[in-house]
């Protein structure tokens, strides 16, 4: 940049109109005055790109211009000739969770200056190039820890011969972990029994509250939503439960902990979408899974032209007799029905093969 130093202060805005700075060709320069209140020491700001190697700029200030107080102003036109000399700045250093993001004014190679970079107490740490003015320092860093972070004289950036010019040390406090919910069983689907509660584990870090939700499919969706990964929106389902949990947790700590499902079906059976949500952030972040509750075991064995079923209660590992079976397509028509016998067993054999097309297919 390139400060200007009056006798009275000046509102930097004032300078629009007044301030003008050119190359030793006559050109005009690009230049950014900044806001703020009326001041003897104004910076103005000037584009780097390019800025390879010392250069010199005229800048010049026309009559007329005047402080921020009083009326009388410049009564002739005011010009300096300067040398701009490129440097290595670090613009900003700020601590986000598990890591240090340091800005420069110009990019620099993460090759080149980890050597440059200490960190006390001492961490081993990585870096890593966020975009070509920002890397990322991680390592072990602990949240509500203060940690000094050096970057030592003579840091290369990518422009040839343009360096940190002196040490630049600065502390940071990292911040406490971000609220988080996680369902560690999530994305696989998860088959559960009434045997203990049907409980679900549950991840929480610095979650002082729990909104928990509860969707049951509705029966005749259940097999548009099996043909389709068995992922469904809660427009297809009703909702049989909903209640909020006050939690203690240890800060910044991973806790997990289980929801007993069991009580909030009043020991209904099928297809339900759980979610989480945190109440104390906005209903978007959430966190939701696909289970069935059931205490029905079934084993499906399909051929060409049939298809066997065995059912069997996990509970207690004995055969369910006289069980409806219906089996539908994947636009939903029904293609079987029929009743297990005493050992748990229904078979289906078709005087013609399954359809290949997928509205007969099982």
């Amino acid at each position: 940049d390139i400060r200007l130093d009056f006798n009275i202060p000046v509102l930097p805005s004032r300078l629009r109109g007044f301030l003008s700075i050119t190359d030793p060709q006559g050109r005009k320069a690009a230049f950014s005055v900044p806001y703020g209140i009326p001041s003897k020491t104004i910076h103005i700001g000037l584009p780097i790109d390019g800025l390879d190697r010392t250069v010199r700029r005229t800048v010049t200030l026309s009559a007329g211009l005047t402080g921020d107080a009083g009326t009388l102003g410049l009564t002739r036109d005011e010009a300096r000739v300067v040398e701009i000399r490129p440097t290595l700045q670090i613009e900003n250093v700020t601590a986000y969770e598990g890591s240090i993001r340091v800005e420069t004014n110009f990019g620099v190679n993460i090759d080149d200056i980890h050597n440059f970079i200490d960190v006390e107490p001492a961490v081993d740490f990585t870096l890593d190039s966020w975009y070509s003015r920002m890397f990322i320092i991680r390592g072990d860093f602990k949240p509500r820890s203060r940690f000094v972070v050096t970057l030592k004289k003579g840091v290369p950036s990518e422009n040839n011969g343009i360096v940190l010019e002196n040490d630049f040390v600065q502390a940071v406090i990292m911040p406490d972990l971000e609220p988080a919910i996680e369902l560690p069983s999530a994305g696989t689907g998860t088959f559960l029994t009434p045997v203990s509660g049907g409980r679900i584990p549950v991840e929480l870090v610095n979650v002082r509250s729990l909104k928990v939700q509860l969707w049951r499919l509705y029966e005749n969706n259940i097999p548009y939503v099996m043909g389709n990964s068995g992922y469904f929106q809660k427009e297809l389902s009703r909702r049989v439960a909903s209640k909020e949990f006050s939690i203690s947790l240890p800060p910044n700590e991973k806790a997990r902990r289980s929801i007993a499902l069991d009580e909030l079906t009043s020991e209904d059976r099928g297809l339900f979408l759980l979610s989480l949500t945190n109440p104390d952030y906005e209903e978007w972040y959430e966190r939701s899974q696909t289970i069935n509750m059931s205490d029905i075991g079934m084993t499906v064995r399909m051929w060409e032209d049939g298809l066997l079923v065995w059912a069997n209660a996990i509970s207690t590992i004995t055969p369910i007799g006289d069980a409806d079976v219906r089996v539908y397509s994947a636009a939903n028509q029904l293609l079987a029905e029929g009743k297990t016998d005493k050992d748990g067993l229904w078979v289906v054999q078709r005087s013609e093969p399954w359809g290949e097309e997928s509205d007969e297919t099982p």
